[in-house]
């Protein structure tokens, strides 16, 4: 191939002046590496004299071009793992701040001086220090999909034979302005855990889900949520219309169109050693503004990882509250 056919010089100088640059410069120069080889590729292809050499110049193209993209998936995929190694700290701050919490309630358990001095300001502690949790949980996700995620908590609750979800506790930065919200839902028993798919796939044992995950939302034609502002067949009419093929987050009514849900519970084992089945008790989840942001391959592990560690601290907590709860009685 000819000096004049041959845009390697060009695109090399393109990437050494991006490879260590911020991402939209990266994307930019990946722009110009994909301009660059066009523009070649098609003064390489007028210069064949037939038909034959034609089809060999084209075979060739394509190959170029085939490897040129993956080259660029691939890096992509790099960075989005690079990613993952960045937020070891912060779980390394969610494990030990878990791992304070459990402490302490075991300790205000078991220790009548120190119940006596905490017993007044118990749950107050108690939610600062989950939200500190989620703070971290809800920097993780930002982090990892470049958008504004919320984490929260919602614990299970049974009032007469129904079951119903509120929100135990929130990132600090959702929780100031959901909170008088979530305590106007809690009081008038708003979301039943029927009525939201994300809670009742898991909650339901038939189905063997480990976790609830869509990244996109909007496009679930029977998708039930107590948050939705109309019934559901309403929704279904007006929310999953032809129109959504073009616009597919077009006047939809949650503040979300991405989440994954974990369950906090216990479940049974038999094998290396005996735990009890104490049952689904609540629900870790996240969710972001935008479609198709969560990878399911990571995403979920890492949330179940901080669900299962979850799950005594809530346990703990739910006891001293019901012990506290029954002596007031």
């Amino acid at each position: 191939m000819s000096e004049v056919f041959a845009p390697s010089g060009q695109v090399s100088s393109v990437w050494n002046a991006v490879k260590n640059s911020s991402m939209p410069f990266r994307i930019l120069g990946w722009v110009l590496i994909i301009g660059l080889c066009a523009k070649y590729g098609i003064s390489y292809l007028k210069a064949s004299q037939d038909w034959s050499a034609l089809v060999d110049r084209l075979v060739i193209i394509s190959g170029f071009f085939i490897i040129l993209f993956g080259s660029i998936y691939r890096e992509i995929s790099r960075i989005r793992k690079e990613k993952y190694a960045n937020i070891q700290v912060d779980v390394h701050q969610i494990s030990h701040k878990i791992r304070d919490l459990s402490s302490f309630l075991s300790v205000y358990k078991s220790t009548s001086k120190v119940r006596d001095e905490y017993e007044n300001r118990i749950d107050l502690l108690f939610t600062q220090e989950i939200e500190y949790i989620l703070d971290r949980f809800s920097k993780i996700f930002s982090m990892l999909t470049g958008t504004q995620c919320r984490a929260s908590i919602k614990q299970v609750c049974q009032e007469d034979d129904d079951l119903y979800v509120f929100a135990l506790a929130r990132d600090s930065v959702s929780a100031s302005i959901s909170r008088p919200k979530d305590v106007e839902r809690q009081l008038e028993k708003i979301d039943r855990l029927a009525d939201n798919d994300d809670f009742q796939i898991i909650f339901d044992d038939e189905n063997k889900a480990r976790w609830f995950f869509e990244n996109n939302l909007p496009r679930l034609k029977s998708y039930r949520n107590t948050s939705f502002p109309i019934s559901e067949n309403e929704n279904s009419e007006r929310y999953f219309s032809f129109l959504d093929l073009i616009n597919p987050t077009r006047g939809w009514p949650l503040p979300y169109a991405s989440t994954i849900v974990w369950p906090i519970k216990q479940s049974p084992r038999f094998d290396s050693i005996m735990a009890p089945d104490l049952g689904c008790i609540a629900f870790l989840s996240i969710d972001s503004p935008h479609r198709n942001v969560f990878n399911y391959q990571f995403d979920t592990m890492l949330g179940a990882s901080v669900a299962d560690s979850l799950f005594h601290v809530l346990y703990e907590y739910n006891q001293i509250s019901d012990d506290s709860n029954g002596a007031t009685q």
